[in-house]
């Protein structure tokens, strides 16, 4: 990761620009569009949904660990993702009627 971001200035080709490069983040989508459907979240917009949620799980991880070189170990990573997902929920509960 640390390689594509350096590089990916020199090398603009192999950088994913649309979710059709993205297959894990369409799937994503595709389930977070099911919760919504079945009344479980309120997510209007599935790609932007799973975009955020891949953020919120990832993002705080990778800075901690500055994308892999720095250790952390797995009580650490899952107390992160813990977070990523609760501040998730939070953003699209299905609001109270």
């Amino acid at each position: 990761m640390r390689l594509m971001i350096a590089e990916g200035s020199h090398f603009p080709a192999l950088l994913p620009t649309s979710s059709a490069d993205r297959p894990t983040q369409r799937g994503l989508a595709a389930r977070l569009a099911a919760l919504d459907e079945r009344g479980l979240l309120d997510v209007p917009d599935p790609d932007e949904a799973a975009e955020f949620l891949g953020l919120l799980v990832t993002g705080r991880v990778n800075n901690r660990s500055w994308y892999g070189a720095v250790h952390l170990d797995d009580a650490e990573i899952d107390r992160l993702v813990a977070g990523g997902v609760r501040i998730f929920l939070r953003a699209y509960a299905r609001p109270a009627e």
